[in-house]
């Protein structure tokens, strides 16, 4: 059965009017903006990525709730890009005949000047199929000594969740019905946004069904200062033969 596909531009970063933006061209070289990729594909089968239509990256590259990490400390690892249009596709790499009909997903979207991306490829599990949601990695500072934080949640079989921690006064609501990115609930603005910004220190948090008292999973960090993390969840409450629900983080410096 052939799969629909999206991709979901991040419009709000557009600060430069498209008619300023050419293609880019190998010989651009000032500038450059950054982008990952993260897969939290639940049944889609593995895959490549490709940037104007050059390999970024094979199957390994890209493993499933995780990410390259070979970035500076284990830290997300980012392709240098230009400022400018550029194509992008996600290709299903256990098709090896490309005349077959490979592309998962694939569209064109711009880069702004030394900022950086990350392009997330999710599976809505529904009639729309896989889609793609790029969000923006970058910040304008980290208070001294703290540590920033946002969450991702990429699974579709839940509504939304909700985000505790537990502390030496009690049980403490971080981020309440954090809709599913793929829900059309949530804005690649919203996802792009850091909103927690905590102390460092190991801290245990829980992500519960929202609205209920229904602990879901789990997951232990140990926050250290002056960095920035995501969080994110994906996978599926109900696995029914599909990946199960799973939590993990990012390192994003």
């Amino acid at each position: 059965m052939m799969r629909t596909i999206r991709l979901i531009l991040p419009l709000v970063f557009l600060a430069v009017g498209t008619s300023c933006l050419k293609t880019v061209s190998s010989g651009n070289t000032l500038n450059p903006a950054g982008l990952a990729f993260v897969n939290m594909a639940i049944a889609a089968p593995s895959f490549s990525v490709t940037v104007d239509e050059t390999t970024v990256g094979t199957e390994l590259t890209f493993p499933y709730a995780s990410y390259d990490s070979i970035g500076p400390e284990g830290a997300l690892k980012y392709t240098t890009v230009f400022a400018g249009i550029h194509s992008v596709a996600f290709l299903d790499s256990t098709i090896l005949d490309t005349a077959a009909g490979n592309v998962l997903v694939s569209g064109q979207t711009q880069f702004s000047n030394n900022l950086k991306y990350s392009i997330y490829l999710f599976d809505t599990l529904t009639g729309t199929g896989l889609q793609a949601v790029q969000i923006l990695d970058s910040y304008d500072s980290i208070p001294s000594s703290l540590a920033l934080m946002r969450f991702l949640n990429f699974c579709p079989s839940i509504n939304a969740i909700d985000l505790w921690v537990k502390s030496d006064t009690g049980n403490v609501l971080l981020l309440s019905n954090q809709p599913y990115a793929g829900s059309g609930n949530i804005s690649s603005s919203s996802l792009s946004t850091y909103s927690l910004t905590v102390l460092p220190t190991v801290y245990t948090f829980y992500f519960l069904a929202s609205g209920t008292p229904n602990v879901i999973d789990s997951l232990t960090i140990n926050v250290l200062p002056n960095k920035a993390y995501s969080m994110f969840v994906t996978g599926l409450i109900d696995s029914t033969g599909q990946k199960a629900f799973t939590a993990g983080y990012i390192n994003m410096n």
